[in-house]
């Protein structure tokens, strides 16, 4: 977990915009091949390999669906949530209505 976060804090600003990058489709919720493609995107991302990958989404996923949330993800690669804004419920006007 620790390679793949360094390598989004390269990538990205911050988890938000890694999360809204990997869902391309907008609906809040992120699948394997997004999370995969996402990643291999990034320079410096080479060296992680695909079972890295999927073990690094599944510690993101809180049920069966198939499928990561942002409150999931964010909490995966941060931590136990601390805020309101840490679990993912940030007000409409900041966060894109598929995010909440």
């Amino acid at each position: 977990m620790a390679r793949i976060k360094e390598v989004l804090e390269r990538g990205f600003t911050d988890l938000y915009d890694a999360f809204a990058d990997m869902d391309g489709d907008r609906d809040g919720r992120v699948s394997l091949h997004d999370f995969h493609q996402a990643l291999q995107g990034i320079d410096g991302s080479e060296d992680i390999t695909g079972d890295q990958i999927e073990a690094a989404f599944n510690k993101c996923k809180s049920d069966d669906n198939g499928l990561v949330v942002f409150k999931d993800f964010h909490a995966a690669f941060e931590g136990q949530a601390r805020t309101a804004h840490d679990t993912g419920e940030i007000a409409s006007s900041i966060v894109p209505r598929a995010f909440e």
